[in-house]
Formats: structure tokens, C-alpha cells, sequence
């Protein structure tokens, strides 16, 4: 697929023709990197599980500019899918610029027993960058996210560790990494929550999300200035510090925000009206088998 589209824009980072990997692109901030990456007059592909919902985005990434567009409808949890999806990316594309990692991701060994490197031996030009979201869920305990948490907190564990090995490989030394950690962002993640608690953690002091556009450009700029790691808000960037020093600060913090106590008390009364209401079932239940045997 090509694009006639002219409304493009010269970036000293993000270079025209670069190839862009993208995981879950078909929506919220992977969505909002491929639109605004396509204005480089890149070639973007795109990778999510819903083929219908990456159509859409293609077609959106070509009228701002990219050069063309992969499709690969993938579930990144699913091995054979992923390798697939790389053996499409090579047959289509020599190399990978960037790799924007915003679905889920997971791995425990050390990168140098990796057996198939393929993704990795693709990125290798001089500006090769792999960008992470992450979440501030991997930085600090968050109450009710128990294993968000332990996915995140593995997400960031990984990638330090693999940006470490890196540094120290020469075949791979020419890649960057850096983690995200944008905080609340107002994509459609929220109202497809796994359980029924919400919790009230995702609304800032100003009573705002941060935009999906605001996290894709904060996002972009970390990327071109190759930070390791970017927390958007200054409170992100201390509350590590001041949970090493003082734990109960930061949980004593996030118990109030994500409405921990109340939530318990909730359900505690729930269940207590509800024991109360058996209990009146079970004595209507014995006064009328009194009166049946009378």
C-alpha cells in the first residue's frame, strides 16, 4: 500500500523510510504513536489482534503520510503468531528502525541464550530504539492491581536487564531502550477492565487524564533525547526515592487514591447484609416447616 498524501513533516530522528514496528496499535497510545510516527513519511507496521481495527489505523497512517503499511493481526502472548509476524516483517522490510512495545510483553532468560534473535539481528541501524510503555504499576505497589503490578514490575525488571546485557554485546550494543511510564492516559483500556472494581487512582490533582496525543509527543521526545527511562509527572519521578526511604508515604498515599479502605468497608457490609438476609431466609424456612408438620 502508498500513500499520495503530502502533509508530511522532516524529523532528525525519525527519518523518512524508517521502518516502525508498532504492538498494539490498533488503539489508545499505540494507535496515537502510528498516526503521528506516519507524518515522517515512515513505513509503519502494525501489529494488534483485531484485523479490522488495524485496517482502520492503516488507512489513517497513509492519509498522514507513511510510506506504506504491514498489517499483522497477532496476539503477542501467542509464540507462533509473533514469530510469524517477524518472518512477514523481514520478507517485507531489510531492517527495523524503532520497535514501540505497547502491548503486553514477558520473558526470563538472559538475552544472550535467546535462541531465535531474528527480531533483534533486524534492528540494526545506527539510530535502532526500542520504546517500552511501561507503567509507574512497575515502579511502586498499587492497591487492587496486585498482578497488573507483577506483570509491570517484570516488564521493567526485563528491559533494564536486556538494556544492560546490550550495552555489554557488541552485535547488539547499537541499541537504545527506553521505558515509559506516562501514568493515567485516557484510552479505552479503562472500559475494558478485567474485574469489576474500579478504582479512582486513574484521575490527577486537576482532576484530568493525560491525552493520548500529549503521551504520544511526551513520548516521542524521550525516544530522540534516548533516555532510559521517562516518568511524565514529577511526582513519578520521586515516589521511588521516597518509597525506598519511607514505604508507608507512598502506600499510605495510594491506599487513600485507588479507595482501598472504603472499598473493604464496602464489601464487608455487603457481606454482612447478605448473612443477615440468609439468616432471615433460613428462620422463615423453619417457621414454615413447623407449621407444615402442626
Amino acid at each position: 500500500m502508498s500513500s499520495t498524501s503530502t502533509t508530511t513533516i522532516k524529523d532528525s530522528y525519525f527519518r523518512e523510510g524508517n521502518v516502525i514496528v508498532i504492538s498494539g496499535a490498533s488503539s489508545g497510545i499505540g494507535r496515537g504513536l502510528a498516526l503521528q510516527l506516519a507524518k515522517f513519511k515512515t513505513n509503519i507496521v502494525l501489529i494488534a489482534r483485531t484485523k479490522s481495527a488495524l485496517e482502520q489505523v492503516s488507512k489513517e497512517c497513509l492519509l498522514n503520510g507513511a510510506l506504506s503499511t504491514l498489517i499483522l493481526p497477532c496476539d503477542v502472548t501467542n509464540e507462533d503468531q509473533v514469530k510469524n509476524s517477524i518472518e512477514l516483517i523481514k520478507i517485507k522490510y531489510k531492517e527495523i528502525n524503532q520497535l514501540f512495545l505497547c502491548a503486553g510483553i514477558s520473558g526470563s532468560i538472559p538475552f544472550i541464550e535467546i535462541e531465535d534473535m531474528k527480531i533483534f539481528e533486524q534492528i540494526n541501524s545506527n539510530n535502532s530504539h526500542i520504546t517500552v510503555i511501561s507503567s509507574m504499576s512497575g515502579i511502586i505497589p498499587i492497591p487492587l492491581r496486585t498482578a497488573y503490578c507483577m506483570s509491570k514490575f517484570a516488564v521493567e525488571g526485563f528491559f533494564r536487564t536486556l538494556r544492560s546485557e546490550l550495552k555489554n554485546t557488541p552485535k547488539y550494543s547499537h541499541l537504545t531502550i527506553t521505558l515509559i511510564c506516562p501514568g493515567w492516559v485516557d484510552t479505552e483500556i479503562r472500559k475494558h477492565h478485567l474485574t469489576e472494581h474500579q478504582t479512582n487512582y486513574n484521575i490527577d490533582n486537576n482532576g484530568k487524564m493525560m491525552t493520548i496525543d500529549e503521551c504520544v509527543l511526551k513520548t516521542l521526545n524521550a525516544v530522540r533525547m534516548k533516555k532510559y527511562t521517562q516518568r511524565f509527572k514529577l511526582l513519578y519521578q520521586f515516589a521511588p526515592i521516597i518509597y525506598d526511604i519511607v514505604p508507608s508515604i507512598i502506600e499510605n498515599m495510594t491506599i487513600k487514591k485507588t479507595g482501598y479502605k472504603d472499598l473493604i468497608i464496602n464489601n464487608n457490609n455487603k457481606n454482612i447484609n447478605n448473612n443477615k438476609n440468609n439468616g432471615n431466609n433460613n428462620e422463615e424456612t423453619v417457621t414454615v416447616n413447623r407449621k407444615s408438620k402442626l
